[in-house]
């Protein structure tokens, strides 16, 4: 069954994410498409006391387009007094520096709540299967406007990659939001 089916009736009425979606590296190489889940946790600071606690549970789906593009279907939902839906449909071309560093540009959108344009970045630890990420955002978020989060993804085999960032978002009717996630991928044909 296609993803869309679900997802993209949530980006017209749906809320924010905290911090969803894939990692800011590309799809392994012998594969064209990766599902994976992410679980979340954050906190909301006001005058140095916390606000509001948030959990997050988000699904992505990412398929590639071509050997530098991909496409990204996310829904979700975070908790606090009550369940917050969203639902976000993504666009991420990738880029090859002259010495060989990669970096993306995305840009997420969902119905008039969510838009959001980012700065994938990724380097590997040496031949080591581990990248350490980060994706700074600006946009229209309820959770702030300006997201920095600083992450690793571990890839011990061809078929599992395993995910976590820790992050902030600011800027906004909001108080500052600290949050950590952690999750795991699968790519496949």
């Amino acid at each position: 069954m296609n993803p869309a089916t679900y997802y993209l009736p949530l980006t017209i009425v749906a809320c924010t994410p905290m911090a969803a979606g894939p990692p800011p590296t590309q799809i392994p190489v012998d594969f064209h498409q990766e599902l994976g889940s992410t679980f979340g946790t954050g906190v909301q600071i006001k005058d140095q006391k916390v606000d509001q606690i948030f959990l997050e549970e988000s699904l992505w789906y990412r398929k590639r387009i071509d050997d530098k593009s991909e496409v990204q279907i996310m829904g979700g939902a975070a908790w606090n007094d009550a369940p917050l839906l969203y639902g976000v449909i993504g666009f991420r071309r990738y880029f090859v520096t002259a010495d060989g560093g990669e970096f993306g540009i995305d840009i997420k959108f969902s119905g008039p709540f969510y838009v959001e344009i980012g700065l994938p970045l990724q380097t590997q630890l040496g031949d080591n299967p581990v990248w350490l990420t980060t994706h700074p955002s600006i946009g229209l978020n309820a959770f702030g406007a300006v997201h920095i989060p600083l992450g690793i993804t571990w890839q011990p085999n061809d078929r599992w990659l395993f995910i976590t960032s820790l992050g902030t978002r600011f800027i906004g009717e909001n108080p500052q939001l600290v949050y950590w996630n952690g999750g795991i991928s699968i790519p496949f044909k």
